[in-house]
């Protein structure tokens, strides 16, 4: 559980408004349980999750090989799950299940929101993180990250003047600035994260390789048109892999080491071909 998330938490029931904060962890649980649905749909093993005032942070070291379509599905499924929850409450509102069960407006309207503002491309919000990979595509993952990071601080800044102008109005409430000042905090750290992450598997190596002295060396034989992300993915074992790069008629184009590929694939992207980067050595 954050900190901040638990600060906000205590000052939601200081100001009475403990059960609106219990609406939002259950929309919240909701909005999670989506991205953990399609994490195991698609076999991504999970290292931690760590609850933020802005919805839960998920850390996998496989995210960093995930394909194009599983990573912006991944990161879509907890607003499209809040998308659901509230159309399901105004079914059942409009059902007679509705005369038992009080769904309000401000809890449909809590749903759409939560889901809305996962889906501004910010970091680090579910929408920032799926338009860093749709960018990336064209240019390259590092100014993915580099607009999106900036989003979010723009987002963060408006918080914050947001916070400032009540205050001045004379209703001052303190949440605009604390999500304000903890949004900044927070795509500072997801804009170190997401920058490097590609990198995560090849430093665990170079420091294994640094304390044993050795490593085993594997081949892998590869057709230049096969995109970075399939050959990353192809990687196994704590051994080194050195990629060679054929055409299809067979014939070596080239051999790349994985710590090259990797240090290109942060550059360009997991989407383009591995042979591409042969021609730009």
């Amino acid at each position: 559980m954050d900190t901040a998330f638990l600060i906000l938490a205590a000052a939601a029931f200081a100001f009475g408004q403990g059960g609106r904060l219990l609406s939002l962890l259950f929309i919240l649980a909701v909005h999670e349980a989506g991205h953990l649905w399609i994490a195991r749909a698609l076999g991504v093993p999970l290292t931690s999750i760590r609850v933020t005032p802005f919805g839960a942070i998920i850390r996998s070291d496989s995210l960093a090989v995930l394909g194009f379509f599983e990573e912006v599905t991944l990161s879509l499924a907890g607003p499209a799950a809040n998308g659901l929850l509230a159309l399901g409450a105004m079914l059942i509102r409009q059902s007679p299940l509705g005369s038992y069960l009080m769904v309000t407006d401000e809890f449909i309207i809590l749903c759409l929101g939560m889901g809305a503002v996962n889906l501004f491309p910010a970091l680090p919000l579910d929408g920032g993180r799926a338009a860093c990979r749709l960018m990336g595509r064209w240019i390259g993952p590092r100014a993915a990250v580099c607009i999106s990071g900036a989003l979010g601080y723009g987002a963060a800044i408006g918080l914050i003047g947001y916070g400032a102008y009540l205050w001045i109005g004379g209703a001052f409430t303190p949440f605009p600035l604390a999500a304000g000042g903890y949004l900044i905090w927070a795509v500072w750290e997801s804009w170190q994260s997401e920058r490097f992450r590609c990198m995560r598997a090849l430093s665990g190596r170079q420091s294994r390789f640094q304390q044993a002295g050795a490593v085993t060396v594997q081949r892998l034989r590869v057709l230049h048109t096969l995109p970075v992300g399939k050959v990353i993915r192809s990687f196994r074992g704590e051994g080194y892999h050195e990629v060679m790069v054929v055409d299809r008629r067979g014939n070596t184009l080239g051999i790349i080491g994985e710590d090259q590929l990797i240090r290109r694939a942060v550059e360009r992207g997991m989407d383009v071909t591995v042979g591409s980067f042969l021609r730009n050595r």
